[in-house]
């Protein structure tokens, strides 16, 4: 399991959550910090391609920091 941090608006996680639960298995999602919009992704084996996709295209929409 590939584990990242990622930082949004406050606002966008609950966006980010909803759109995870439709790619369904693609990644899973913890809050770690609402007022900070610091988000832990749970990138599953074999799933890298998918979730470097899924992530390009979210930051054409919102505004995302890669942390690590």
């Amino acid at each position: 399991m590939r584990k990242m941090q990622i930082r949004v608006l406050r606002r966008e996680i609950s966006y980010i959550r909803f759109l995870l639960e439709a790619y369904d298995g693609i990644a899973g999602i913890r809050t770690l910090d609402a007022r900070q919009g610091l988000l832990e992704i749970d990138v599953p084996p074999g799933r890298d391609g998918e979730w470097k996709a899924f992530l390009g295209h979210l930051r054409c929409e919102i505004m995302l920091e890669e942390i690590n």
